[in-house]
């Protein structure tokens, strides 16, 4: 995991004058074009792409290995990361995606999978 620390300084480059916020979102919108870059979309026997959500926290060993399946399997989805730790996965705003509020949970074109059946 990457991390991060931009003083409240306004960085200079080619005289062009740049807040640390942009600097910021510039290098989070980098790393989120280089996550999926070269990914495919996902695609059901029709032909219709498939959108996918993981919904997982890094200490979930069955969320490790659901995310890992997806990027061995190079397709594009989007990783949710809901802190446990912090009880996210207690908050009402997660309960309503999976009331048993375990990880992972997949969502696939708005069906979805929780905890084992992802």
């Amino acid at each position: 995991m990457l991390s991060f620390d931009i003083k409240d300084e306004t960085f200079s480059k080619h005289g062009f004058e740049v807040e640390p916020s942009q600097c910021t979102r510039n290098l989070k919108d980098f790393l989120k074009k280089t996550h999926m870059e070269g990914k495919i979309d996902a695609v059901d026997v029709n032909g219709k792409a498939l959108d996918i959500k993981l919904y997982s926290f890094i200490i979930s060993q069955p969320a490790r290995a659901l995310q890992s399946a997806l990027e061995l399997s190079n397709v594009k989805y989007e990783n949710i990361v809901v802190n446990m730790l912090a009880g996210d996965h207690k908050k009402p705003e997660f309960l309503a995606i999976n009331p048993a509020g375990v990880m992972p949970t997949l969502v696939i074109n708005g069906k979805r999978y929780g905890e084992s059946a992802s």
